[in-house]
């Protein structure tokens, strides 16, 4: 027999009006067999509102500079029957007709599509219908869309809903979370399919409606799952509560507010089997040097895994950390324990966050994907934007978490772990091509950013508004930082001009007349923090104070600044301090309480080894300088990668690629040219034939990936990075 939810009516109907599957086909209410119909009875509606899906394609990303050549639309009800489309070529109204070859590459327009398109203003009388006082815009990054389109005529909507943060609520996990991933997910997982070529207008729009169209079916699948859900919109003032017709039927006790545990691992001491019986490493005596020799990655992690021996294998590489995970895991560790955040939630904070009389958008969405992965079954939660890291940090509870035998640790969370932790039978394990204590230095000399600062003020007045305390002088506090920031900028931009460098040496910021302003603000903060210290708990007091302890220490001694880019034409700066140095002996000063082994490619006395220059791979590895001996060898191959560190010369292939029509036989994935390095990694997944241009982290990444290729071509790597690179695609290649 078959089990039902309550939220499905069963009806034995022999005759069945065809009206009314119509009208319950259009709501997606129904589920047939042979005897009946399931009724799904979806208790989230949306309001009788004008909602539109919109996509432009534009010239560039540039708001001020750059044009449409290209506009979508797709109009729908509340039941997601489609009223209208409309698609339109866009003339630019700049002189030239020329496209950058990118522009032509991603949207498959020409200058020949263009020629005879109308302009801008020939055609806002046909799309201007589309807006009005009650229209939901709805699109995936939609701001930039609606800034390009605000240039030519006023919009009028009442709300604006962008369906890639949407995605990032209910896909959980991905490499990317473009508009073409989201959408072969749709296809390859819910069989939605989207007729159309990605990067035209209308088929843009069509994917953002049935993004749309999806995550609304997934919340109220969620919010009849978990009615909690439903109580908190109804709480908040998000456009979640402006659009659904919610309709909450259950009530909930206030005194027992929370969120179901995520499934945990399995058990800390489980164990691990298919132990083998060389063991390279449990044989070495040797307490100053460690020599492996030619053995391949896996197998020094196997010897690693295999000791009775607790161990924590580090790497300043996450996509090693990540291949260095995968092959444990094959190996049959069972349970791999990570330094880094819990999952773990403090029940006091969780009722004081449940229970707030408002919530936000950001906060709601951060339900909906708390819940989403808790109903997929998911071990740990996918932080994937800055506002879940907000309120997962506030939730989260401090605990002294209990380690497993194998832990797996990036080189910076080792580093702060080990200050306050007491580690002593743990021995340490450290991979990279940095050597000795190169990792450590940078961890003492890691960039002092002023957004950070913000960012952890901005999470205390957060966390003590839940907590209904007063947060005036914080208010204050924060306002004033931010001042100061923008008046130390203005100052440091002083200091670039007539500079082509990114990074400048600054003697003492502390006294010098070209800071006099930023100055004066800093020690006003100074003094303004003795007030607010009084009102922050211990531990917030404490990680303040540290902050401004360490602007002093930089401040008063000679710094680096560098130059970050923010947007095209913004930047902000990061300090660097100079008097941070240290040598070996202070290295294995900091692990006093620790057996150490730090592996190394490099066969040098005081270095220990690992590889050699044997290959583990089946891959053909050419060093090759010259472009056009790479060109002629393509047609040889399915899958190429060509390694390369300049961005110029990689633009440089590209183009010709592009221009000769490479592209009509191979899948081109350039490294931050044809997107993101998620998206690029999703389509050599699944693409047959491809060419990939990219930088070594990049590499690394599709190797962590398990994606493999032909040959590798390393073709721009200067000086004596070039052999370090070579060395590393040899070893960490065995994992293909």
């Amino acid at each position: 027999m078959m089990k039902l939810t309550k939220n499905f009516i069963i009806l034995f109907i022999l005759k069945i009006d065809k009206n009314l599957l119509k009208i319950l086909n259009s709501r997606n209410y129904l589920v047939y067999n042979k005897y009946c119909i399931f009724i799904f009875i979806n208790l989230i509606m949306l309001k009788n509102l004008n909602y539109i899906s919109l996509d432009l394609e534009t010239t560039g990303l540039d708001i001020k500079k750059d044009e449409p050549i290209q506009i979508g639309i797709v109009k729908f009800d509340n039941n997601f029957n489609i009223l209208e489309k409309y698609k339109s070529y866009i003339k630019p109204q700049s002189n030239s007709l020329d496209l950058k070859n990118i522009v032509k590459f991603v949207t498959n327009i020409n200058v020949n599509d263009l020629q005879d398109a109308p302009y801008i203003q020939d055609i806002l009388k046909q799309i201007s219908k589309y807006f009005d006082k009650n229209t939901v815009i709805i699109g995936h990054n939609i701001m930039f869309d609606i800034n390009i389109l605000s240039k030519y005529m006023d919009l009028s909507f009442v709300k604006t809903l962008d369906t890639f943060h949407l995605s990032h609520s209910i896909f959980h996990f991905l490499p990317s979370y473009s508009l073409e991933i989201i959408s072969e997910i749709l296809k390859k997982e819910y069989n939605i399919i989207i007729d159309g070529d990605y990067h035209d207008a209308l088929t843009d729009s069509l994917a953002s409606y049935n993004i749309f169209k999806f995550f609304v079916e997934r919340f109220g699948n969620l919010s009849n799952k978990f009615p909690i859900l439903k109580n908190c919109i109804l709480r908040s003032e998000s456009i979640y509560n402006q659009i659904f017709d919610i309709k909450d039927d259950y009530y909930v006790d206030k005194s027992n507010y929370f969120l179901p545990g995520l499934k945990k691992e399995v058990a800390v001491n489980s164990k691990i089997i298919n132990k083998g019986p060389d063991n390279t490493i449990s044989k070495s005596k040797d307490g100053d040097k460690f020599y492996v020799g030619d053995e391949s990655f896996k197998k020094v992690l196997y010897d690693i895994a295999t000791t009775n021996k607790k161990g924590i294998i580090c790497f300043q590489n996450p996509s090693k950390l990540k291949i260095a995970k995968t092959l444990l895991s094959n190996l049959g560790v069972k349970n791999i324990g990570y330094l880094g955040n819990n999952s773990i939630f403090d029940k006091e904070n969780t009722n004081l966050f449940l229970g707030k009389d408002n919530f936000n958008f950001f906060e709601i969405n951060f339900l909906i994907k708390y819940f989403s992965q808790y109903d997929k079954g998911h071990g740990f939660l996918d932080l994937s934007l800055a506002n879940d890291f907000k309120i997962s940090n506030f939730l989260q509870k401090g605990i002294d978490k209990k380690l497993s035998d194998i832990v797996l640790a990036n080189h910076y969370n080792l580093f702060e772990f080990i200050k306050n932790k007491n580690i002593s039978d743990y021995k340490i394990y450290f991979f990279d091509r940095d050597t000795w204590y190169n990792s450590l230095s940078k961890y003492l000399n890691k960039p002092f950013d002023l957004y950070f600062v913000i960012y952890k003020l901005e999470f205390f007045i957060y966390k003590y508004e839940i907590k209904g305390l007063d947060i005036y002088e914080l208010n204050k506090f924060y306002t004033k930082f931010i001042i100061f920031t923008g008046i130390l900028f203005k100052e440091i931009t002083k200091q670039f001009i007539g500079i082509s460098k990114d990074i400048v040496e600054i003697d003492y910021i502390k006294g010098n007349i070209d800071f006099y302003l930023s100055n004066k603000l800093f020690n006003s903060l100074r003094e303004d923090l003795l007030v607010i210290s009084e009102k922050l708990e211990n531990e917030d007091r404490d990680c303040i104070v540290d902050f401004f302890d360490d602007m002093d220490d930089i401040f008063n001694n000679i710094c680096l600044i560098k130059k970050m880019m923010y947007d095209e034409n913004k930047f902000y700066f990061t300090f660097y301090r100079t008097n941070n140095l240290i040598n070996y002996q202070e290295f294995m000063d900091f692990f006093d309480k620790n057996e150490v082994v730090f592996f190394s490619n490099n066969t040098k006395e005081g270095f220990y080894s690992i590889g050699g220059d044997k290959s583990y791979s089946n891959i053909k590895l050419s060093k090759q300088n010259d472009k056009n001996k790479i060109i002629d060898n393509i047609s040889k191959h399915n899958n190429i990668f060509i390694l390369c560190v300049n961005k110029n010369k990689s633009k440089e292939l590209f183009e010709y690629l592009l221009n000769n029509n490479y592209n009509l036989n191979y899948e081109l994935l350039f490294e931050n040219i044809t997107g993101g390095v998620g998206k690029n990694i999703y389509y050599s997944q699944i693409k047959n034939k491809k060419i990939v241009v990219g930088g070594f982290e990049f590499l690394l990444n599709l190797m962590s990936s398990k994606i493999s290729f032909d040959h590798i071509y390393v073709y721009y790597a200067p000086g004596a990075f070039e052999k370090q690179i070579i060395k590393d695609i040899h070893w960490y290649t065995g994992i293909l």
